[in-house]
């Protein structure tokens, strides 16, 4: 496996970094049709194997386009690509609370979170379908939909 150079990963994390300022500006102009054309392109794609918030944003923008297709709308609207990554590492946290079965007062805390935010739980389920880091995948959606059923009674 060769070791990229520093000029490599500069070059990526340069690209990464105009990659991300020009899907903030789609973003605000609510231009998704772009945003997802941007992300489809084969350099971008390799930017994302290179770069994690560039990942994130792959796999976001991808629940986001489902959730679009499903409902004609999104619950990422009017955020930036900050808060996308940023809900994305809270929502990781949370997925692995349940995961690793702490108490049920900490679980909960992700359905105030999502109510709060106003995050639709297809990308919360999407996560947890794309993420990695969550290996108990089926059991931390059995676990959701219990905390989902409890927080509605």
């Amino acid at each position: 496996m060769k070791i990229p150079t520093y000029e490599e990963i500069f070059t990526v994390n340069q690209r990464a970094s105009v990659l991300e300022e020009t899907i903030n500006r789609h973003l605000i102009s609510k231009e998704y049709d772009q945003i997802f054309s941007l992300l489809s392109l084969e350099d971008n794609r390799a930017i994302a194997g290179s770069n994690q918030r560039i990942y994130i944003l792959y796999m976001m923008f991808h629940l986001m386009a489902l959730e679009i297709e499903s409902s004609g709308t999104t619950s990422l609207e009017g955020k930036s690509v900050s808060q996308i990554i940023r809900h994305y590492q809270i929502l990781t946290l949370y997925l692995r609370r349940i995961e690793f079965d702490f108490p049920n007062n900490l679980q909960i805390e992700i359905m105030e979170y999502l109510s709060q935010e106003k995050i639709g739980l297809k990308i919360v389920v999407g996560i947890v379908n794309k993420n990695d880091v969550i290996i108990q995948k089926q059991k931390v959606i059995n676990r959701l939909t219990e905390i989902v059923g409890n927080y509605y009674e």
